[in-house]
C-alpha cells in the first residue's frame, strides 16, 4: 500500500498557475466531474465579483498546524486581488478530519469568522462525517457563493447568527479565559499598590490606594460576574448588548475612581491645602480628558466640570501665612512687580505660571507655581530657570551597513544663554533584505491578496 504523501506549502499544487483552475485536488478525494463544476462555479465568480477562491483538498500536512498551513499556503499564492484583499482559501485536510475557510481581509466583512463556521458546521460537517466529500464541498461552495453574491442574503444570515444563542455559549467562556489571564497580568504588574505590599507605593493618596480585596473585586468579581450573566441570559442582540455591558463596566470603574479621589479632595479641603488639591486634580486631568473622549456620556461633560474645580480651588481664598488674615489674589499684571526677572521670564516661556497672593493687612505676599507638564523646558543647570531646551540636533557622522554613525545634541537655556552639546552614538544601518516577498509575488494568476488570518475551522 502507498504511504500517505505528506503535503508542505511549497508541494501543493498551484493549479490556478497550471491550469487557470481554482481546485487543487492532487489525492483525487474530490471526484474529477466535481472538481470540474466548481472550477466552472469559482471561474464565474471572480468574472462577476473579482473574488477569488481556492479549494485544496489533501489527505496529510502531518504534524502541522492547519491555521499556520492555510496562512502560508493563503500568503505563497496571493489568493484575492491586491487592491481589496478578496480571497478565500477553502483547505479540507482528510486525516485530520478538518476543514478551514481561510479569508482576506476584504472578505471579513461579509465572510466573518462566525459565518465561516455556520457553513463549515451545518453544511459540510455532516456530510463530510458521512464521507460525502464531494457533496460536503459542493454545499460549502454554494453557500459562500451565494454569501458573495447576494449582499440581502448575507445580511439576514448574519442576522440570524448574531441571534444564535449557541455561538456566544462558546464565546463567553474563552473570553472569560482570556480574562481571568489578563487580570493575573495585571495583579502581578501592579501588586506595588496596594497597601499592604512591601514595595514603595505609587501614591501619597491614601484614598487612592486599594487594599488587594478591593482590587480583586473591582477588576475580577465583577467582570466576572458580568460575564457570568451574559453566559446564562439569552440575548436579543448579543453583540449591542455586550458592548453596552463592557461600556457600563467601565463607567462603573470610573465612578469608583472617582469615589476615592472625593475623598483625597475632602481631606485636603479640611487642612485647607487648595493648592494640593488643584495638584492633585492636575495629576489625574489628562486620563479624565481621555476618558471623555472614550465615553463621552457621561464623562465629557464631567470633564468640564472637573476642570471648573479646578480653576475654583485656584481662585479659593487663602489665609495670609504670617498673620492669618485672608489675602488677595493679583491679576497677572500686578503681580508682575513681585516676581523675580527669572519667574516673570518662564511666565513667558508658558513654562511655569505663578500666582501671588498679597495680605493687604501685613503685606506679606506668598506666591504658588504651577508648571506645565507639557512644556519642552526643564529646569537650567546653571541658573535653575526653566528654559533649558534642546536647541539643535544633527548628524556629524553618517552611519552605514558596516559602521555606527555619530550625532550631536545641542541644549540652551533662553534666559541666561548657557549652552552645552553632548554627543551620541548612531546605530549602524540594518542590511535591507532583497529575499523577502510578499504573498503575491509567487501567486502566479492569483490577484497578489492577503490575509490577516480571518475565517473558521472545523473538525469532525
Amino acid at each position: 500500500m502507498a504511504q500517505t504523501q505528506v503535503y508542505t506549502v511549497e508541494t501543493v499544487p498551484n493549479v490556478k498557475v497550471e491550469s487557470n483552475n481554482y481546485v487543487s485536488n492532487p489525492d483525487g478525494i474530490l471526484l474529477p466531474e466535481t472538481a470540474s463544476q466548481i472550477d466552472s462555479q469559482l471561474r464565474a465568480l471572480e468574472s462577476s465579483t473579482t473574488a477569488q477562491i481556492a479549494v485544496v483538498a489533501i489527505n496529510s500536512i502531518g504534524d502541522q498546524d492547519i491555521f499556520n498551513f492555510a496562512q502560508e499556503l493563503f500568503t505563497k499564492w496571493g489568493i484575492g486581488q491586491k487592491s481589496n484583499d478578496n480571497g478565500l482559501l477553502i483547505l479540507l485536510v482528510l486525516d485530520k478530519r478538518t476543514v478551514r475557510f481561510h479569508t482576506g481581509k476584504g472578505l471579513e466583512g461579509i465572510l466573518p469568522d462566525i459565518i465561516c463556521k455556520r457553513i463549515e458546521e451545518q453544511d459540510m460537517v455532516p456530510l463530510f462525517k458521512e464521507g460525502k466529500n464531494d457533496e460536503a464541498m459542493t454545499a460549502g461552495v454554494d453557500h459562500v457563493v451565494k454569501v458573495l453574491t447576494d449582499p440581502i442574503y448575507a445580511e439576514e444570515i448574519l442576522a440570524k447568527e448574531l441571534r444564535n444563542y449557541s455561538g456566544w455559549v462558546s464565546f463567553f467562556p474563552m473570553t472569560l479565559g482570556f480574562g481571568l489571564l489578563t487580570l493575573l497580568v495585571i495583579f502581578l504588574v501592579n501588586k506595588n499598590k496596594f497597601t499592604d505590599s512591601k514595595k514603595p507605593l505609587s501614591t501619597p493618596y491614601g484614598e487612592m490606594r486599594m487594599s488587594r480585596m478591593g482590587w480583586l473585586t473591582e477588576f475580577g468579581i465583577v467582570p466576572v460576574a458580568i460575564l457570568l450573566v451574559f453566559q446564562f441570559s439569552p440575548m436579543i442582540n448579543p453583540i449591542l448588548e455586550c458592548l453596552a455591558a463592557l461600556y457600563g463596566y467601565f463607567i462603573f470603574t470610573l465612578i469608583v475612581k472617582r469615589v476615592r479621589m472625593r475623598g483625597v479632595v475632602k481631606r485636603l479641603i479640611e487642612k485647607e491645602k487648595y493648592k494640593k488639591v488643584f495638584d492633585f486634580f492636575e495629576e489625574y486631568r489628562a486620563g479624565w480628558l481621555v476618558y471623555g473622549i472614550l465615553f463621552p456620556i457621561p464623562l465629557l461633560p464631567h470633564y468640564f466640570m472637573y476642570r471648573n474645580r479646578m480653576v475654583f480651588y485656584r481662585n479659593h481664598p487663602r489665609a495670609c501665612e504670617k498673620c492669618g488674615t485672608p489675602a488677595r489674589k493679583l491679576d497677572e499684571q500686578t503681580e508682575d512687580k513681585y516676581l523675580s526677572k527669572e519667574k516673570a521670564f518662564e511666565e513667558g516661556l508658558k513654562s511655569a505660571d505663578y500666582d501671588v497672593w498679597l495680605c493687604d493687612a501685613c503685606g506679606t505676599y506668598f506666591e504658588l507655581v504651577y508648571q506645565n507638564r507639557f512644556s519642552k523646558f526643564s529646569p537650567c543647570p546653571k541658573c535653575k530657570t526653566k528654559a533649558w531646551y534642546q536647541k539643535s540636533n544633527r548628524t556629524i557622522d553618517s552611519p552605514t551597513e558596516s559602521s555606527s554613525g555619530k550625532g550631536e545634541r545641542t541644549f540652551e537655556c533662553k534666559f541666561c544663554n548657557h549652552s552645552l552639546s553632548t554627543t551620541y552614538t548612531i546605530a549602524r544601518l540594518s542590511s535591507s533584505s532583497s529575499s523577502s516577498s510578499s504573498g503575491g509575488s509567487s501567486g502566479g494568476s492569483f490577484g497578489d491578496g492577503s490575509s490577516g488570518g480571518g475565517g473558521a475551522s472545523s473538525s469532525w
